[in-house]
C-alpha cells in the first residue's frame, strides 16, 4: 500500500473515531422499533403492578412515538428547544416524566449488554432530566460521577449542576448524599463534612452512619482525655442510632462494637441485629461478645466461630475473595461503611 493510501486510511479511521454515536432512539432519522424498546410485556406489568411505573404500555409507546416526531431534527444537546418539545407531549398527554428514569432503568436490565442498550437507556434517562425528574437527575449524576476524573471536570457537566440545583431546590437527601460522595472522592472534606450533615438532616440513613464513623474515628486517632472520648462516642453512638432507625445494617454493627464494653445487652440486641441482616463482620463481634462473659457462654461464642469459619469456607469454595473478619475490621474506612456480607 502506498504511504498517501495509508495516510489517506488513518485519517478516514480517526475521522470515524471522532463521530458522535449513532442515535438509537432520539435523532433517529426513522421511527425505531419501540416494542423492541420497551421492556418485555411481564416486566412491564410487574413494574406497573408494583407502582414503579406509573404509565401501561400503550401510553409510554404513545408518548414515545409524539417525543420522536416533536424531536426529530433538533439537536440533541439543544437543550431549551428540546424540553419545550418533550413537556409539550406529556402535558398533552398527561405523561408523568417520572416514568423516564424506570424505564430507562428496565431497557438497560432487560437488554443484552451493548453500546445500543446504553444509547437508548441513556436517551429516555435523558428526557426525565430534561424535565427536572429527581430520580433522572440523580441517575445522571450517579453516571457522571463515576466517569469523572476532577471536581472540576464534575462541576462543569450540566449532571452535576442539575443535581446541586435539586438539593438547594428540594433539599433531596440522595442529592445531597451524592454530593458527598463527590466531595469526598475528590478530597474536599470541608464541603464533604456540610454534605453529609445535609443529607443526614434530611433523612439519610447512610449519613448519618458515615456521620457517626466520623465521629468514632476522631475519637480513636486525635482525642486526648478521657472527657472528650466519652463526648466523641456518644456522639458517634447518637448518629449510629439515628443511622439504624432508618434501616443501616452498619449502623447496628458499629453500634453493637461500641456499646459492647459499656451495655453487653444492648451491644448484643444491636450484633444480632446486624448478622441477621448479612454483616459478616457481626458474627464475629458476637463470638467475642459471648467469649467475653466467661466460659458459660463458651457453647454460644463457639457456634458464631463455626458459623463465621463456615460462611468463609463456603464462599471460598465458590471462589470470592472473601475477606476474613479481621481483614474486615482492618480495612474499615469512615466513608466507605462496611458493605454487609451475605451469605449465598
Amino acid at each position: 500500500m502506498h504511504a498517501s493510501a495509508v495516510r489517506r486510511a488513518a485519517a478516514a479511521a480517526s475521522k470515524a473515531l471522532k463521530q458522535p454515536l449513532p442515535p438509537a432512539f432520539l435523532g433517529s432519522p426513522t421511527l425505531p422499533d419501540l416494542a423492541a424498546i420497551l421492556p418485555p410485556k411481564p416486566v412491564f406489568s410487574s413494574a406497573q403492578s408494583t407502582g414503579y411505573l406509573k404509565c401501561n404500555r400503550a401510553e409510554a409507546t404513545a408518548v414515545l412515538t409524539e417525543i420522536w416526531r416533536a424531536t426529530r431534527g433538533v439537536q440533541l444537546d439543544s437543550d431549551a428547544i428540546m424540553t419545550a418539545a418533550v413537556s409539550r407531549v406529556c402535558k398533552a398527554q398527561n405523561f408523568d416524566p417520572a416514568n423516564f428514569a424506570p424505564l430507562a432503568s428496565l431497557h438497560k436490565s432487560t437488554h443484552p449488554s451493548s453500546q445500543t442498550t446504553t444509547t437508548i437507556s441513556r436517551n429516555l434517562l435523558h428526557l426525565g432530566v430534561l424535565l427536572d425528574d429527581p430520580a433522572a437527575i440523580i441517575a445522571d449524576a450517579t453516571r457522571s460521577l463515576a466517569a469523572a476524573r476532577s471536581l472540576p471536570q464534575l462541576a462543569s457537566l450540566p449532571a452535576w449542576r442539575k443535581l446541586t440545583a435539586l438539593a438547594s431546590a428540594s433539599n433531596a437527601a440522595e442529592a445531597h448524599e451524592l454530593l458527598a460522595k463527590a466531595y469526598t472522592q475528590f478530597k474536599d472534606p470541608a464541603r464533604a463534612a456540610v454534605a453529609w450533615r445535609k443529607a443526614a438532616d434530611a433523612g439519610s440513613g447512610l449519613a448519618c452512619s458515615v456521620l457517626g464513623a466520623e465521629a468514632f474515628m476522631t475519637n480513636d486517632t486525635n482525642t486526648a482525655n478521657s472527657k472528650d472520648r466519652e463526648d466523641k462516642s456518644a456522639l458517634a453512638i447518637s448518629w449510629y442510632g439515628k443511622a439504624a432507625e432508618r434501616g443501616e445494617v452498619d449502623a447496628y454493627l458499629r453500634l453493637g462494637e461500641l456499646l459492647m464494653a459499656t451495655d453487653p445487652a444492648e451491644a448484643e440486641h444491636n450484633l444480632l441485629v446486624a448478622a441477621a441482616s448479612g454483616s459478616f463482620l457481626a458474627v464475629g463481634k458476637l463470638e467475642e461478645l459471648y467469649r467475653s462473659r466467661g466460659d458459660s457462654y463458651s457453647l454460644m461464642a463457639d457456634s458464631w466461630k463455626e458459623l463465621a469459619e463456615a460462611i468463609e469456607a463456603e464462599d471460598r469454595a465458590a471462589g470470592a475473595e472473601v475477606p476474613t473478619v479481621t481483614e474486615h475490621r482492618n480495612n474499615y474506612k469512615p466513608y466507605r461503611p462496611i458493605r454487609s456480607h451475605k451469605r449465598r
